[in-house]
């Protein structure tokens, strides 16, 4: 399946807002967060299920063109380049669309989801270089046509301005403009900076505090069931968390067996740190609207060294979330973000280094919207958020019915061959199953 799938590139072009943007608008300035976040881009794929005769190919093309380009109107910061450490220059120089034409039906997808390395054929490809990414449009779309009408929309989106809020809000207003008229179109709100103001010289993350790219990382989709969530939730509560969230049961049950594996692989108990990311729209910056666009999210660090049962686990993460929370509240009370993220980075580099120490990132997409990005189609019969250059990672999200959670991980390869024949692992979680 994985070597029949070709996807061949038959056009690409920028597409500019469709009308310019004012002079006064022309320097966007970054938030004091996207100054810290490096300048990689986040991928997510839209699979749309269609009829071949519904909409010829041609129109559906011009369609999210014309849409796209009245979009960035509104979202003009994405039709810009980076111009320093700081701010944007919203030149309207414009992102880039991919046409492609997929040689099988989307129903082959479907039915056996293919590996992450063929999901990505459906991404734009683009340089991760460090030398290039300030050069580089913000954005890139690829459209891909299956031989059945159905169509995937990949995109890859610069972090620089873009936390998995904001690409919730782009795709919710693209696909209102794309509805005509039918929808209310979500404007966004581009004021973080005024709350989060950047600094004059940039903090920088120190480079070898955590490793996130591994020698031979591997990725793979793992899905939970309603009942098999209910079920970890109450195997997770405890007196001191009597009742677990979803996310919380779900992320440390990944996390206990990542560790599990990690431990047998290794062969001996290492520290292990989770790192879990928190939007911080309406949690802590009470002023910021939800529509509010860029990285207005931060993280805090929990770690374990020999209990690794799953309501310890979420007692941990718990209690993390409740000490972030409060400090960062005060931090922000006090009109001194700044010293939030300094206290942060003194946090990352006092950590021990590769070796003793085992480091695990946890983000969750949960109750994002994105299930509802109707460009006139119907909405997605499946999202997938493919990534292969992050390891020890763990993105989760609804699955369209919303009961379910979807798990993107990248671990070890080593790592990963354990979790695949984990049998208590297995028995609540199944591997990449079929969508239909």
């Amino acid at each position: 399946m994985a070597e029949a799938v070709k996807v061949e590139i038959e056009n690409t072009e920028m597409i500019k807002p469709s009308s310019p943007t004012s002079p006064e608008l022309k320097i966007f300035k970054l938030s004091l967060i996207d100054q810290l976040h490096p300048s990689f881009f986040t991928p997510i794929l839209l699979f749309y299920s269609m009829d071949k005769n519904s909409t010829p190919a041609s129109n559906k093309s011009q369609h999210l063109k014309l849409s796209l380009s009245r979009y960035l109107t509104l979202f003009y910061p994405l039709a810009g380049r980076i111009k320093d450490h700081s701010s944007i220059n919203c030149n309207d120089e414009g992102i880039v669309f991919i046409e492609a034409q997929v040689n099988c039906p989307l129903s082959g997808i479907l039915k056996q989801p293919p590996p992450v390395e063929v999901l990505e054929r459906f991404l734009p490809g683009i340089d991760q270089s460090l030398e290039v990414r300030t050069e580089q449009p913000l954005l890139f779309v690829q459209e891909n046509l299956f031989t059945c009408g159905g169509i995937a929309i990949g995109l890859q989106i610069s972090h620089k301005i873009a936390d998995a809020a904001t690409i919730g809000i782009f795709l919710k207003g693209w696909a209102a403009v794309a509805a005509d008229g039918s929808r209310e179109i979500l404007v966004p709100n581009l004021t973080a900076s005024s709350f989060l103001p950047p600094m004059d010289v940039p903090l920088i993350l120190p480079a070898d505090a955590i490793k996130v790219i591994a020698s031979k990382p591997t990725s793979r989709r793992l899905v939970l069931d309603a009942s098999s969530i209910a079920a970890l939730q109450a195997k997770a509560a405890s007196s001191s968390v009597p009742n677990p969230t979803r996310v919380e049961a779900v992320t440390a049950f990944i996390w206990k067996h990542s560790i599990k594996a990690a431990r047998l692989n290794s062969g001996f108990p290492k520290l292990s740190v989770a790192s879990q990311a928190v939007n911080i729209r309406k949690r802590i910056v009470q002023s910021l609207p939800e529509n509010a666009v860029g990285n207005i999210l931060a993280c805090y660090f929990v770690s374990v060294r020999e209990i690794i049962e799953l309501e310890s686990l979420v007692s941990s993460l718990r209690k993390g979330l409740q000490e972030f929370s409060k400090t960062w509240l005060e931090h922000f009370q006090r009109n001194d973000p700044l010293s939030a993220f300094v206290g942060l980075l003194e946090q990352i580099s006092g950590m021990p280094r590769e070796g003793s120490t085992d480091f695990y990132n946890f983000a969750s997409w949960c109750k994002m919207p994105l299930y509802e990005a109707d460009f006139g189609w119907g909405k997605p019969t499946w999202i997938a958020i493919p990534r292969m250059e992050v390891y020890n990672a763990a993105t989760i999200m609804d699955t369209r019915e919303g009961g379910g959670i979807e798990a993107w991980l990248c671990l070890s390869e080593e790592d990963m061959a354990l979790l695949e024949h984990d049998e208590e692992l297995l028995a609540y979680a199944t591997f990449n199953p079929s969508i239909i």
